[in-house]
């Protein structure tokens, strides 16, 4: 970072930032040129009760004392001057301006040499700030999932609700909306991601056919990994090779037992094979031996079955 940003990351940091803005507006619109065209544009819609500039004062005010925040609450609308159309009734609008604003906050990175993980961050929450996340189709959700980790998904609503906030009163009612969103995002972050442990493909058609329905799993292994066993009504979301989503399942039962105690309605739920019980036994017994020498009989299993929810592309 050069001088010129980090007087303006001081500007931004402190406890009244549009304040400070105003007072130095000479110095910011220098550094950031297209933020004084902001300055006056009325917006001539109904949601805006401020022009852009007063818009964007107000949203960075609400906003944590966070960099990241701060930097995307400067640059989310800069871009609506230079979209701005209007309809048939002369309502404004600014359709993708969110790439606009992308751009111009690109450029003044590069130009103020700004570090690369708080461009990346600060670009990707100007990007979605004002996308409806309760719009995307099942290919762009698991593409923002993928994208954003927790604690991203807090700042951009950070952002979406100090943003609505600094809009009419009318609308403020969707700040439930924005904390429900928020919630389910969140809820399936926690989802886990996994593959058979070996041919998962194969494995995958039959789950998709409805033929398997159940996976067994050596309770040893959840025991000196740590990890907490299936509980029923958990979900999680079985991958393809290519780490692409295959489907949502849900957890119906378990059952912790000795291998020798799987009986012959449990190996046809597994559904592999011919469904019967010495398929069943000897693949497993083959596959377990492999993962600990000790495995017998009396070893323990996680026998757990399972439903579809959803099917993916």
């Amino acid at each position: 970072m050069n001088e010129n940003s980090e007087k303006l990351f001081d500007i931004l940091l402190s406890n009244n930032p549009s304040i400070l803005i105003r007072e130095n507006e000479d110095y910011i619109f220098n550094i950031i040129p297209e933020l004084r065209k902001s300055k006056g544009f009325n917006q001539n819609n109904p949601w805006h009760i401020y022009d852009v500039y007063d818009h964007i004062l107000h949203v960075i005010d609400g906003v944590k004392e966070n960099i990241i925040l701060r930097l995307t609450a400067l640059f989310h609308d800069i871009g609506k001057p230079y979209t701005y159309s209007e309809d048939e009734n002369n309502i404004g609008h600014f359709y993708d301006h969110w790439t606009k604003s992308c751009e111009i906050f690109l450029n003044f990175s590069k130009k103020y040499e700004l570090p690369d993980d708080l461009t990346y961050e600060v670009k990707k929450l100007i990007y979605y700030h004002d996308i409806n996340i309760s719009k995307l189709n099942r290919e762009e959700l698991n593409k923002f999932l993928d994208e954003f980790s927790v604690d991203e998904i807090n700042m951009l609503y950070d952002i979406k609700k100090s943003d609505l906030l600094a809009q009419s009163p009318k609308y403020h009612y969707l700040l439930a909306e924005y904390d429900l969103q928020k919630e389910n995002l969140l809820k399936k972050k926690e989802i886990s991601k996994w593959k058979f442990g070996s041919d998962n493909e194969k494995l995958i058609s039959l789950v998709l056919s409805g033929d398997k329905r159940a996976t067994t799993s050596l309770y040893s292994e959840y025991i000196e990994d740590k990890e907490p066993l299936p509980k029923i009504s958990e979900r999680s979301i079985i991958l393809h090779d290519d780490n692409t989503y295959a489907c949502l399942i849900e957890v119906e039962n378990v059952i912790i037992t000795e291998f020798k105690n799987i009986t012959e309605e449990l190996a046809f739920i597994e559904g592999e094979g011919d469904k019967s019980l010495e398929y069943y036994r000897n693949e497993h017994y083959k596959i377990f031996k492999k993962i600990d020498s000790n495995f017998n009989d009396e070893s323990k299993v996680v026998f757990e079955m399972f439903k579809v929810i959803e099917k993916y592309n």
